[in-house]
């Protein structure tokens, strides 16, 4: 026997000195007689999911038959402070069984799917802690799941029927595409202050990147920073600007929009307008309903000397309510360099926003109060709490946010619609509504704008580890691609357009009868091409000589090219006609900005598009459009 002094033991609980593990007053063991035994463990976890769960035995010495471990877990990605191993225990428990561990550095899957992103690694091997086996590990990578417990008595081991695991929006690509390809670094810094409700902890990825901001964002070195007084109160000072004329026409007129940020809480409000003579209007009331709400005054403005802000009229509503007017000298931006930077923010937001939904740009009004919403719900640099609760004092929820150009289902009122119409239209996500809860779609059918709450959002569809496409993209192909996708057009001189002519379209429609081949192509870019199948009666033969082959084939179709000649062609003509239409029909319709996917899926399917024009030439799709 030995004697410890106990001022020198320190506890496995709480890191103090003078008491054992079992005598903490702060650990749950404590709470009880005969904590050694005790059957149940309760986790200290802030989480509503977690429920009491058994401790899993595991004999000292058993042995552990395990597939080989391809993917592991790297420290603290999970929701919850214990995490997930796959093993195949001697218990009579499946191998795709999970069992708790709390205490270990780097946890191991073999299943690919858990992961939000997987880098391969080599020569690093995993030690079981039992027998000494060595395993090699394929690679690692951040998960996205988290599990809670579901005890039921009536299992014989004890982590059966145990986790169950469910994915949740906390990775960081996700909220950065949710707030409108906002600055991530806001983003991580409105998460780490709990500013808002809704919204997770978050943690810095590595090498976290988004190619739509580097596109739409760049912008060349700043001047030198000047240091200035920063206002104490709301509406102490507004900075104010006019931005436009666009050079695409938005919805309703739109060309110009007024822009307000105040100096306090760096709160932006945006209202779009048709004329710049609209200012007066628009900033007037601003004021009026801005001092009813908060009950207090706007003490000072500033601008530049447009012809809308030194206006007799407006000048003269500043001298009535005793509001100081600053203004620039002429042809100095660099004096409202709040507002400038304001207008850089919200158009690049804007900018972004519309290349990635693949939306029109006669949306840019909608983009830019989009861009606007989401901004005010961040906490920006020397702030920390977020521009709307600095201006209102009231927390703002973020958990109605979506990203812009989400794809939706609207559901019809069942006064206006019939008795066998559909119940919900698709549409899409293009804002949200003001002073009521809810959203702005874009309803493609009817070509509409409706504001609405009775919505249902599609999920974003995800490669599955059995369907995932194998593929490496080509860097040139990809670059050409996403230039031409900032400015689409038909044009064959783009590099784009180019490629696709060369290595598709003209290989494709090369026949035997070149003269018709050209008037095919015409008539495809046009869109005065016409197929139609051959209507014979029961014993009546089809034609045998396919016009475009000048070769001997059964010819089950005819062809016009917009006039009343027609042409007999055969089903492998057709099918290599009808892929070139299909690819055409395609790129009319991103051109149109009708297309509204992601712009990697837009990518995925002008692929698709473009092998089955492959197949098609090479005769191995029977029928491709019906």
């Amino acid at each position: 026997m030995f004697s410890v002094q106990k001022s020198r033991i320190k506890c496995h609980y709480c890191g103090k000195f003078g008491h054992f593990k079992r005598e903490c007053r702060y650990g749950s063991t404590a709470a009880s007689s005969g904590a050694s035994n005790q059957r149940y463990r309760e986790y200290r976890t802030p989480s509503p999911k977690l429920r009491r769960h058994p401790v899993v035995p595991f004999p000292v010495g058993s042995s552990i038959s395990s597939d080989k471990c391809h993917y592991a877990f790297r420290g603290g990605k999970s929701k919850l402070p214990f995490f997930l191993a796959e093993a195949n225990l001697s218990c009579n428990v499946g191998k795709d069984a999970c069992i708790v561990d709390t205490a270990a550095s780097n946890h191991f899957t073999n299943n690919k799917d858990l992961f939000i992103n997987f880098v391969d690694v080599v020569n690093e091997n995993m030690v079981l802690a039992v027998n000494g086996v060595e395993f090699p590990i394929e690679g690692k990578g951040d998960g996205l799941y988290y599990a809670y417990v579901d005890i039921e008595p009536k299992y014989a081991s004890n982590i059966e029927k145990t986790f169950k695991i469910e994915g949740k929006p906390n990775d960081l690509m996700t909220w950065h595409e949710r707030f409108g390809n906002a600055n991530v670094d806001y983003i991580l810094k409105t998460s780490l202050l709990d500013a808002v409700r809704g919204l997770p902890k978050l943690k810095r990825q590595l090498n976290f990147e988004c190619e739509s901001c580097r596109l739409n964002k760049y912008k060349r070195v700043s001047f030198q920073s000047i240091e200035c007084t920063r206002s104490k109160a709301p509406l102490y000072l507004l900075h104010c600007d006019v931005w436009g004329p666009a050079n695409v026409i938005g919805n309703r007129g739109i060309k110009y929009y007024l822009s307000v940020l105040d100096d306090y809480s760096r709160r932006m409000f945006i209202f779009p307008i048709c004329h710049k003579s609209d200012t007066y209007d628009t900033l007037t009331k601003f004021i009026i309903r801005a001092e009813r709400q908060l009950g207090l005054k706007v003490k000072a403005i500033c601008s530049d000397i447009g012809g809308e802000f030194i206006a007799s009229i407006l000048t003269d509503f500043f001298v009535e309510r005793g509001i100081k007017h600053g203004k620039t000298n002429i042809y100095t931006p660099q004096q409202i360099g709040a507002s400038e930077r304001l207008n850089g923010t919200v158009i690049d937001g804007a900018r972004t926003v519309l290349s990635e939904s693949g939306l029109d740009k006669s949306f840019w009004p909608e983009a830019i109060l989009y861009v606007v919403h989401v901004w005010n719900r961040l906490c920006h640099s020397g702030q920390n709490l977020t521009p709307i609760e600095l201006y209102t004092g009231i927390k703002p929820s973020i958990r109605h946010l979506r990203p812009f150009g989400s794809t939706l289902y609207v559901g019809t009122s069942r006064p206006l619609r019939g008795k066998l119409d559909p119940k919900a239209k698709k549409g899409i996500l293009i804002g949200f509504t003001l002073g009521t809860r809810g959203y702005r779609v874009w309803i493609p059918e009817d070509s509409k704008v409706i504001e609405t709450s009775n919505v249902r959002f599609q999920k974003p569809q995800q490669w599955s580890g059995a369907s995932a496409p194998s593929f490496e993209v080509d860097p040139i192909f990809n670059d050409e691609f996403v230039k031409w996708r900032q400015n689409p057009n038909l044009d064959k001189e783009t590099a784009f357009m180019k490629r696709i002519y060369e290595e598709d379209i003209k290989a494709c429609l090369y026949f035997r009868n070149t003269e018709l081949s050209e008037l095919v192509l015409s008539a495809i870019e046009e869109d005065k091409i016409t197929i139609e199948k051959i209507s014979v009666a029961k014993h009546e033969p089809l034609p045998k000589t396919c016009d475009l082959m000048n070769a001997p084939r059964l010819c089950p179709y005819k062809m016009y090219l917009g006039g009343k000649n027609s042409y007999n062609i055969s089903a492998l003509s057709r099918n290599r006609i009808t892929a070139i239409c299909d690819l055409f029909c395609y790129l009319r319709y991103i051109q149109k900005g009708l297309i509204t996917l992601r712009i990697h899926e837009v990518y995925l399917e002008i692929l698709k598009k473009r092998r089955r024009i492959s197949s098609a030439k090479l005769g191995l799709i029977d029928d491709i459009i019906e």
